[in-house]
């Protein structure tokens, strides 16, 4: 009888967790890393994102490397976290690179979107 149950419960179970977290297709974007605040390296990438219950998942793969970013807004302080390690996220200017805050970002100028840690530093900005 448990079994039967168990049977029955299992899709909507699925259901439940799949109708919460969406895939969107992969896309180009462009790259960066940073180096002492400096422009290392910039080109073009892949960006795969996976979003579920303000947890966001984005893979940029890159030069032969794949960078993984994790950027959670269900809890205070928000977490980020860029390939496993702690992370700080903040934008950067998309034609002179400076660092710059939310409330300056101007509709129609997308920003790098940017993750730092205490050895890396990765932005991103999408093509759409």
């Amino acid at each position: 009888m448990k079994v039967s149950r168990l049977f029955f419960a299992l899709p909507l179970l699925v259901t439940t967790v799949v109708a919460n977290s969406y895939v969107t297709p992969d896309r180009s974007g462009s790259c960066y890393i940073f180096k002492d605040n400096k422009l290392s390296k910039r080109g073009i990438c892949l960006i795969s994102a996976e979003m579920s219950q303000g947890h966001e998942y984005r893979d940029l793969s890159f030069e032969g490397k794949i960078y993984e970013l994790y950027f959670n807004s269900n809890i205070s302080p928000i977490a980020v976290k860029l390939n496993g390690v702690r992370a700080k996220f903040y934008y950067r200017d998309s034609r002179f690179y400076k660092i710059i805050s939310a409330s300056s970002l101007k509709e129609g100028d997308p920003p790098l979107n940017c993750y730092k840690t205490k050895n890396l530093d990765v932005c991103y900005k999408d093509f759409n």
